[in-house]
């Protein structure tokens, strides 16, 4: 079952960057959204520089969700892992009804914490 609507907003990201990487979004299915997020730091796998949470909301249910520092990667002809483009902030989420999810980003870097409206 298609969901009704599917909004996400970032800190500092406007809306129009943002990206459902997983298709149309349906129940009991994964949902996996990218939006590229300016945040401070060396390391943005070490949550202690940069984190992300997400607070997810649907129709008669709410959670918080960690984000995640995506770098996609390919393996080349001798087998070895390299990077394979530029890396940005992702949220999963499984919607579990039909109807309008919500998700809202902080994220949170050395210079303090940044909140994002939700999309209407």
């Amino acid at each position: 079952m298609i969901l009704a609507a599917l909004l996400m907003a970032f800190a500092g990201t406007p809306a129009s960057s943002l990206k459902v990487l997983s298709g149309s979004p349906q129940t009991f299915q994964p949902v996996e959204l990218e939006a590229p997020l300016v945040l401070s730091c060396d390391n943005p796998f070490d949550p202690r520089q940069a984190s992300v949470e997400a607070q997810i909301t649907g129709p008669g249910i709410s959670w918080t969700q960690l984000g995640y520092w995506f770098i996609p990667y390919r393996r080349n002809t001798g087998g070895e892992a390299v990077a394979s483009g530029e890396g940005s902030w992702r949220v999963r989420c499984t919607p579990t009804k039909a109807g309008t999810w919500t998700v809202r980003a902080t994220g949170k870097d050395k210079s303090g914490e940044t909140k994002a409206e939700p999309l209407t």
